[in-house]
Order: structure tokens, then C-alpha cells, then sequence
């Protein structure tokens, strides 16, 4: 006697009549795909595409996504802050799909960003351990020269109402330029050492291209 007769997708049931079905079974699904393709409808069919995605959106940057080193390890290395100390960012892959643009690191700690010319958001974000009761002030600069807001951190920033923690503004670029995230003002900031894996854990940078 016959049976199991019904398929679907042109896969047969098994012997507890469970069915698997693939995504290349289906009739309106065409292609071999690979490793991080996705599907695209054409139109006619769902076919994998290579992952350009990214590519073909809106152009960003995306540094932090909470790995663990210890802020000794950054150039910064153990000792004290000081104002204008450059702040290092910790990311062992960054994303980066701005044309021209360009990420300056070592060992995974990110020390500049160099953008072509045109329109920017960028939101900047990190965290520090304190000795004593303080705050800390800091902002995306090219050489000395601050470009976006403070985003201040810390128990005792009174002195900032209404400030972020996150440094934030629309950076408009004429020629390509290479930006850096400093220390302005801080009260009581912890050594390098004494930072552990604290700024690592939770620092972040989001650069969109606006135009």
C-alpha cells in the first residue's frame, strides 16, 4: 500500500510524518547562497545576495560594542588624566561603510577617525571610574579645537545642567580631516589603571553620514 504521498516543497514527511522544509526548497527562492548572504526579492524570485547591505544604506561608523580590555592596555596606558589627554575607544572590529573614511587603532583601541569632506551626526559616549566624587567633560576635537558638545559623566556634574552624557552635534567637513576625542575639564577621573575594563565595556562612537 501507498503512502506519504504528500510532499511539500518537494520534501517527503518522515516517519513521524514531520516535514523539513529549506529555504532553497521553496519554488519562489533561486540561487546557492553563502556565508552572511541574505535574500532579495528581484521581483520575481527571493535570491541571495551578498551582504551589501551595509554598503548600499546610509553610510556609518559604529565603534564600542562592549568588549572587555583593560584601559591600561590603551595608548593612554596607567598613569593620571590631565586636561586635553586624548580618550581612547576600545573595539576590535569596527564598522566603517563611509567612502573615504578611515580609522586610526592599535591593539583595538581607537585613537582618530579621518572623514572626507561632507555632513556628519556623530554621537560619542564613555565611561570612567573615579577616585572621589566628580565628573568628567569630554567632546570630539581636531587638534585642539572642539567640535561637538561635552557629554559630561560622573556623580558631581551640577556644574553642567542640562548637558548629555553623550557628546553629540552635526559636524560639517569642507576638506577631510582627522578628529580625536579629548578629556576638557574632569574632576577626580581614576588613573589608567584604576579604569580596568570600565571605558571598554561602555564606550561608543556612531558617526552618520548626512551628506
Amino acid at each position: 500500500m501507498s503512502h506519504n504521498k504528500i510532499t511539500v516543497a518537494g520534501q517527503k514527511p518522515d516517519v513521524n510524518g514531520d516535514v523539513s522544509v529549506n529555504v532553497e526548497n521553496l519554488s519562489d527562492v533561486s540561487g546557492t547562497p553563502s556565508t552572511n548572504d541574505y535574500l532579495k526579492w528581484s521581483g520575481t524570485a527571493w535570491e541571495p545576495t551578498a551582504n551589501a547591505s551595509l554598503t548600499t544604506g546610509v553610510g556609518h561608523i559604529f565603534i564600542g560594542q562592549g568588549e572587555s580590555d583593560n584601559y591600561s592596555n590603551s595608548p593612554h596606558g596607567t598613569g593620571s588624566f590631565t586636561a586635553g589627554d586624548q580618550i581612547y575607544f576600545y573595539d576590535s572590529s569596527p564598522v566603517n561603510t563611509i567612502t573615504g573614511a578611515t580609522i586610526t587603532s592599535s591593539s583595538g583601541w581607537v585613537s582618530s577617525v579621518t572623514l572626507p569632506a561632507g555632513d556628519y551626526l556623530f554621537n560619542v559616549k564613555t565611561l570612567f571610574e573615579f577616585s572621589a566624587t566628580g565628573y568628567g567633560a569630554y567632546a570630539v576635537y581636531e587638534n585642539t579645537t572642539k567640535w561637538t558638545s561635552y557629554g559630561v559623566i560622573g556623580e558631581n556634574r551640577g556644574g553642567f545642567s542640562g548637558s548629555s552624557d553623550i557628546s553629540m552635534g552635526i559636524i560639517q567637513l569642507s576638506t577631510s580631516k582627522t578628529l580625536v576625542f579629548r578629556v576638557g575639564t574632569f574632576l577626580n577621573i581614576d588613573t589608567g589603571t584604576a579604569q580596568g575594563t570600565t571605558p571598554s565595556k561602555h564606550n561608543f562612537i556612531y558617526i552618520e553620514k548626512l551628506s
